[in-house]
């Protein structure tokens, strides 16, 4: 593989999977600096370090390999809507409210981004590790079996249930606001 091709094949193992920069060089047995280098097309890594990656590489989805895709995700669900307005309020107020939910609505959106991100990463992580354990037995690379249950424990935090409520909260809150601008956007006629 070309300098190129290993720091490509680095940058999208670090994302598919979220492994931080400490861990992935401790685990390859590199330095941080090398794993710096060789992220940014300065360095190659060496032969054992490409080896220990290659468990990992193999478990990304395509254009890397034959892995899995990862799923798309479902759209919002569309709220019932209520019926006419029982008496005729002020648009100005109701259209206002209207852009505040939007705006809240779009902000929580960007939010959930990076909290669903990293609960991929840590499922993806989890499925590879037996994968991880098989390639480097303990008795023959103690170095990068060291790092399995920093790997383990970093994933099993991010699927916790202070991320999940993270996670469900900021959901449920977009998915009120969602509700709240449909129904007056349909009591505004828009």
């Amino acid at each position: 593989m070309t300098t190129a091709t290993n720091s490509n094949l680095l940058q999208a193992v670090r994302a598919h999977f979220g492994i931080a920069f400490g861990p992935m060089a401790g685990y390859l047995g590199v330095s941080e600096s090398l794993l710096g280098l060789a992220a940014t097309n300065r360095r190659e890594l060496p032969t054992a370090a490409l080896l220990r990656l290659q468990p990992l590489a193999v478990a990304l989805p395509p254009p890397w390999s034959q892995g899995t895709p990862d799923p798309t995700p479902a759209p919002d669900p569309v709220p019932a809507l209520a019926g006419p307005l029982p008496h005729s309020p002020a648009p100005a107020a109701l259209r206002a409210r209207l852009a505040a939910c939007r705006h809240l609505a779009l902000r929580l959106a960007r939010q959930l981004v990076p909290l669903r991100t990293r609960q991929a990463q840590a499922r993806h992580l989890l499925a590879v590790l037996p994968a991880l354990a098989a390639a480097q037995p303990p008795a023959t690379d103690a170095l990068a079996a060291r790092w399995l249950p920093v790997f383990e424990a970093q994933a099993r935090e991010r699927l916790g249930p202070a991320a999940s409520a993270a996670l469900a909260l900021a959901q449920a809150r977009r998915l009120a606001l969602l509700a709240e601008a449909a129904q007056l956007a349909a009591w505004l006629g828009e």
